[in-house]
Protein backbone atom coordinates (compact mmCIF):
# COMPACT_ATOMS: atom_id res chain seq x y z
CA UNK A 1 0.00 0.00 0.00
CA UNK A 2 3.07 2.56 0.67
CA UNK A 3 4.32 2.00 -2.97
CA UNK A 4 1.10 2.11 -4.58
CA UNK A 5 0.81 5.79 -2.16
CA UNK A 6 4.74 6.48 -3.27
CA UNK A 7 3.53 5.52 -7.18
CA UNK A 8 0.66 8.21 -7.11
CA UNK A 9 2.63 10.89 -5.52
CA UNK A 10 5.52 10.69 -7.87
CA UNK A 11 3.11 10.55 -11.08
CA UNK A 12 1.53 14.03 -9.84
CA UNK A 13 2.52 16.82 -11.78
CA UNK A 14 5.43 19.20 -10.58
CA UNK A 15 2.94 21.83 -9.62
CA UNK A 16 1.35 19.33 -7.02
CA UNK A 17 4.44 19.81 -4.83
CA UNK A 18 4.45 23.54 -4.85
CA UNK A 19 0.84 23.94 -4.10
CA UNK A 20 1.37 24.49 0.18
CA UNK A 21 -0.22 27.51 2.23
CA UNK A 22 1.09 30.55 1.59
CA UNK A 23 2.23 31.08 5.44
CA UNK A 24 6.18 29.68 5.14
CA UNK A 25 7.95 32.42 4.45
CA UNK A 26 9.36 31.42 1.12
CA UNK A 27 9.45 28.69 -2.01
CA UNK A 28 12.01 25.90 -0.69
CA UNK A 29 9.44 26.29 2.89
CA UNK A 30 6.52 25.55 0.93
CA UNK A 31 8.32 22.49 -1.02
CA UNK A 32 9.50 20.78 2.25
CA UNK A 33 5.68 22.09 4.00
CA UNK A 34 4.61 19.66 0.95
CA UNK A 35 6.95 17.36 1.33
CA UNK A 36 6.43 16.86 5.29
CA UNK A 37 2.80 16.70 4.78
CA UNK A 38 3.38 13.69 1.85
CA UNK A 39 5.65 11.80 4.42
CA UNK A 40 3.46 12.18 6.86
CA UNK A 41 -0.02 11.18 5.14
CA UNK A 42 1.56 7.79 4.27
CA UNK A 43 3.34 6.90 7.47
CA UNK A 44 -0.27 8.05 8.86
CA UNK A 45 -2.68 6.87 6.62
CA UNK A 46 -0.94 2.98 6.25
CA UNK A 47 -0.59 2.56 10.10
CA UNK A 48 -4.64 3.82 10.32
CA UNK A 49 -5.51 1.19 7.72
CA UNK A 50 -3.13 -1.69 9.15
CA UNK A 51 -5.20 -1.10 12.51
CA UNK A 52 -8.40 -0.90 11.59
CA UNK A 53 -7.48 -4.23 9.31
CA UNK A 54 -5.97 -6.40 12.63
CA UNK A 55 -7.78 -4.64 15.59
CA UNK A 56 -10.81 -2.82 14.95
CA UNK A 57 -12.48 -5.25 11.96
CA UNK A 58 -12.19 -8.16 14.13
CA UNK A 59 -13.77 -6.21 17.38
CA UNK A 60 -16.40 -4.91 15.35
CA UNK A 61 -17.67 -8.34 13.58
CA UNK A 62 -17.05 -10.13 17.52
CA UNK A 63 -19.35 -7.50 19.15
CA UNK A 64 -22.01 -7.35 15.71
CA UNK A 65 -22.04 -11.53 16.73
CA UNK A 66 -22.29 -11.10 19.95
CA UNK A 67 -25.47 -8.41 19.74
CA UNK A 68 -27.49 -10.68 17.36
CA UNK A 69 -26.33 -13.93 19.37
CA UNK A 70 -27.18 -12.24 22.85
CA UNK A 71 -30.52 -11.05 21.55
CA UNK A 72 -31.72 -14.42 19.70
CA UNK A 73 -30.70 -16.58 23.34
CA UNK A 74 -32.28 -14.29 24.74
CA UNK A 75 -35.55 -14.33 22.89
CA UNK A 76 -35.46 -18.30 22.71
CA UNK A 77 -35.33 -18.91 26.80
CA UNK A 78 -37.97 -15.87 27.57
CA UNK A 79 -39.37 -13.71 24.65
CA UNK A 80 -41.40 -11.64 26.84
CA UNK A 81 -38.38 -10.40 29.09
CA UNK A 82 -36.12 -9.80 25.61
CA UNK A 83 -39.39 -7.52 24.51
CA UNK A 84 -39.33 -5.94 27.65
CA UNK A 85 -35.77 -5.43 27.63
CA UNK A 86 -34.70 -4.54 23.95
CA UNK A 87 -35.81 -0.71 24.18
CA UNK A 88 -33.36 -0.79 26.93
CA UNK A 89 -30.64 -2.10 24.94
CA UNK A 90 -30.86 -0.06 21.91
CA UNK A 91 -31.51 3.06 23.57
CA UNK A 92 -29.21 3.43 26.71
CA UNK A 93 -26.51 1.23 25.38
CA UNK A 94 -26.10 1.02 21.39
CA UNK A 95 -27.27 4.49 20.80
CA UNK A 96 -24.92 6.77 22.97
CA UNK A 97 -21.80 4.81 22.02
CA UNK A 98 -22.32 4.82 18.55
CA UNK A 99 -23.24 8.79 18.73
CA UNK A 100 -20.48 9.11 21.05
CA UNK A 101 -18.10 7.22 18.92
CA UNK A 102 -18.91 9.32 16.25
CA UNK A 103 -18.12 12.13 18.40
CA UNK A 104 -14.77 11.11 19.03
CA UNK A 105 -14.09 10.08 15.44
CA UNK A 106 -14.30 13.39 14.58
CA UNK A 107 -12.57 15.01 17.32
CA UNK A 108 -9.25 12.23 16.30
CA UNK A 109 -9.19 13.54 13.17
CA UNK A 110 -8.95 17.35 14.01
CA UNK A 111 -6.18 16.62 16.83
CA UNK A 112 -4.48 14.56 14.04
CA UNK A 113 -5.01 17.30 11.21
CA UNK A 114 -3.44 20.00 14.53
CA UNK A 115 -0.23 17.35 15.07
CA UNK A 116 0.27 17.53 11.85
CA UNK A 117 0.29 21.33 11.28
CA UNK A 118 2.96 21.64 14.49
CA UNK A 119 4.68 19.27 13.21
CA UNK A 120 4.74 20.80 9.79
CA UNK A 121 5.67 24.16 11.49
CA UNK A 122 8.05 22.74 13.27
CA UNK A 123 9.89 20.70 10.33
CA UNK A 124 10.28 24.37 8.44
CA UNK A 125 11.52 25.94 11.24
CA UNK A 126 14.29 23.89 11.62
CA UNK A 127 15.07 22.95 8.21
CA UNK A 128 15.02 26.50 6.92
CA UNK A 129 16.51 28.21 10.02
CA UNK A 130 18.47 30.32 7.90
CA UNK A 131 15.74 32.04 6.27
CA UNK A 132 13.68 31.89 9.60
CA UNK A 133 16.58 34.24 10.76
CA UNK A 134 16.87 36.57 8.10
CA UNK A 135 13.54 37.63 8.16
CA UNK A 136 13.43 37.84 11.86
CA UNK A 137 10.95 35.15 11.70
CA UNK A 138 11.37 33.84 14.90
CA UNK A 139 8.66 35.28 17.09
CA UNK A 140 6.24 34.54 14.55
CA UNK A 141 7.00 30.92 13.82
CA UNK A 142 7.03 30.49 17.76
CA UNK A 143 3.30 32.32 18.11
CA UNK A 144 2.21 29.50 15.18
CA UNK A 145 3.88 26.90 16.78
CA UNK A 146 2.23 27.30 19.93
CA UNK A 147 -1.25 27.79 18.29
CA UNK A 148 -0.98 24.67 16.48
CA UNK A 149 0.19 22.50 19.95
CA UNK A 150 -2.75 24.72 21.75
CA UNK A 151 -5.56 23.29 19.63
CA UNK A 152 -3.83 19.91 19.46
CA UNK A 153 -4.33 19.72 22.94
CA UNK A 154 -7.78 21.57 23.64
CA UNK A 155 -8.87 18.34 21.07
CA UNK A 156 -7.19 15.72 23.16
CA UNK A 157 -9.09 17.15 26.23
CA UNK A 158 -12.41 17.18 24.18
CA UNK A 159 -11.21 13.65 23.00
CA UNK A 160 -10.60 12.77 26.87
CA UNK A 161 -14.15 13.75 28.15
CA UNK A 162 -16.03 11.91 25.44
CA UNK A 163 -14.42 8.86 25.67
CA UNK A 164 -14.77 9.12 30.06
CA UNK A 165 -18.58 9.84 28.65
CA UNK A 166 -18.46 6.71 26.60
CA UNK A 167 -17.24 4.51 29.92
CA UNK A 168 -19.40 6.87 32.23
CA UNK A 169 -22.44 5.79 30.50
CA UNK A 170 -21.62 1.84 31.47
CA UNK A 171 -23.53 2.32 34.52
CA UNK A 172 -26.68 2.43 33.10
CA UNK A 173 -26.39 -1.36 33.20
CA UNK A 174 -27.17 -1.37 36.72
CA UNK A 175 -31.07 -0.04 36.19
CA UNK A 176 -30.85 -2.21 33.19
CA UNK A 177 -30.36 -5.48 35.35
CA UNK A 178 -32.52 -4.35 38.22
CA UNK A 179 -35.62 -3.11 35.51
CA UNK A 180 -34.97 -6.84 33.74
CA UNK A 181 -34.77 -8.90 37.72
CA UNK A 182 -37.98 -7.23 38.80
CA UNK A 183 -39.78 -7.98 35.27
CA UNK A 184 -38.28 -11.54 35.76
CA UNK A 185 -39.83 -11.89 39.05
CA UNK A 186 -43.23 -10.91 37.66
CA UNK A 187 -42.96 -13.43 34.75
CA UNK A 188 -41.96 -16.55 37.42
CA UNK A 189 -44.64 -15.71 40.06
CA UNK A 190 -47.49 -14.92 37.59
CA UNK A 191 -46.59 -16.67 34.48
CA UNK A 192 -44.58 -19.50 35.87
CA UNK A 193 -41.95 -19.06 34.04
CA UNK A 194 -38.30 -20.88 34.70
CA UNK A 195 -35.97 -19.18 36.42
CA UNK A 196 -33.12 -20.22 34.92
CA UNK A 197 -34.63 -19.35 31.40
CA UNK A 198 -35.39 -15.74 33.33
CA UNK A 199 -31.95 -15.76 34.43
CA UNK A 200 -30.14 -17.07 31.50
CA UNK A 201 -32.32 -14.13 29.12
CA UNK A 202 -31.46 -11.11 31.66
CA UNK A 203 -27.41 -11.94 30.98
CA UNK A 204 -27.86 -12.51 27.41
CA UNK A 205 -30.02 -8.78 27.31
CA UNK A 206 -27.35 -7.10 29.24
CA UNK A 207 -24.31 -8.74 27.39
CA UNK A 208 -26.06 -7.51 23.76
CA UNK A 209 -26.38 -3.83 25.03
CA UNK A 210 -22.70 -4.51 25.75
Amino acid sequence: MRRLYLEAVLSQEVAFFDAAPSSPSSPQAQAQATTFRVISTVSDDADAIQDFLGEKLPMVLANATLFFGALAVSFVFAWRLALAGLPFTLLLFVTPSVLLAGRMAAAAGEARAAYEEAGGIAQQAVSSIRTVASYTAERRTVERFRGAVARSAALGVRQGLIKGAVIGSMGVIYAVWSFLSWIGSLLVIHLHAQGGHVFVASICIVLAGM
